[in-house]
């Protein structure tokens, strides 16, 4: 997909697999677990700061992630709230399952950062 080519992305999980292993980690780690961890948390959160970029970059100015995960936001927010991603986040609820509903928006200045509609044209024929 082109840049900003979305209005709404939804992700209902995919982060929260993505980052497995991270959240494995930390659990060990919490937990003051002997032994070593087999799970790769740095491939884990490389993997997650991707798959946030893409949607990043795919959604429009003022666009939406609305983003269903399992994790509570002291494990998730510090990968959304990313000034390189350009968005807010709006809200964040729990339901009565324990899982957790993100809103995020695109922040509207990304377009004015683009230099205008014939830049942003132009650098999307570069390539990614």
């Amino acid at each position: 997909p082109t840049p900003g080519s979305f209005d709404v992305v939804v992700d209902k999980g995919l982060l929260d697999v993505l980052l497995n292993a991270n959240d494995q980690v930390e659990l060990w780690r919490r937990f003051g677990s002997k032994g070593t961890c087999g799970y790769d948390a740095e491939k884990s959160q490389a993997d997650a700061k991707r798959a946030l970029e893409e949607m990043s970059r795919v959604l429009r100015p003022g666009g939406v992630l609305v983003m269903l995960s399992y994790e509570p936001p002291r494990g998730r927010t510090r990968f959304l709230e990313h000034e390189r991603l350009g968005w807010t986040l709006q809200t964040q609820q729990e339901d009565e399952k324990g899982n957790f509903l993100y809103i995020l928006q695109k922040k509207l200045e990304g377009l004015e950062r683009s230099g205008g509609d014939g830049d942003a044209a132009a650098s999307t024929t570069g390539g990614t």
